[in-house]
């Protein structure tokens, strides 16, 4: 995997996981990038704020900013990536979050706050996808930007994060 397409998994987890969490408050300001060694880098992400929300700032693709993760799966080329490397993608973010509750629970949210944002996320992380890329996975032919990939403690990590300043920014 090249570092062009390293970038674009990176921006398209993030997009994903924005999706997830409802983040209308992802417009260019809160992508950013950062002058490295080896070039311009997509930035850490930052300023994520779940929200109830079914659309985003920003366009998923062409037409729509509806939160929607199948949108963003059908947008995959022009993300520049593989229907297969997509779909990876937002299975693993979507795979992550799944334990968002547990870990919200767990640094001490209010069970108010919690069952606040359900529903919504939810909905977020609805993916529909083929049966044929669970056969991927079985056989070991997944391509995906694992390395990459946003490590299952870093989405809730930043998961936490977000909902920790919603909650002591009100």
């Amino acid at each position: 995997v090249d570092r062009r397409q390293r970038q674009m998994c990176k921006e398209t987890e993030r997009v994903a996981f924005n999706i997830c969490i409802g983040n209308t408050d992802d417009h260019f300001r809160n992508h950013s990038f950062l002058l490295g060694r080896e070039g311009w880098e997509l930035s850490p992400a930052y300023d994520m704020n779940p929200t109830k929300s079914v659309y985003q700032a920003l366009l998923i693709d062409t037409n729509t900013n509806d939160s929607s993760l199948n949108s963003l799966y059908n947008a995959h080329e022009l993300y520049m990536l593989d229907e297969t490397t997509a779909r990876g993608i937002i299975m693993d973010v979507t795979r992550n979050m799944k334990y968002w509750e547990n870990m919200a629970e767990n640094i001490g949210l209010p069970r108010r706050e919690i069952k606040y944002f359900t529903e919504r996320f939810e909905k977020g992380m609805d993916f529909q996808y083929s049966s044929d890329f669970v056969g991927e996975v079985k056989q070991g032919r997944r391509s995906i930007c694992l390395p990459f990939a946003y490590p299952y403690k870093r989405i809730n990590d930043v998961f936490i994060l977000t909902i920790k300043i919603r909650l002591y920014n009100n």
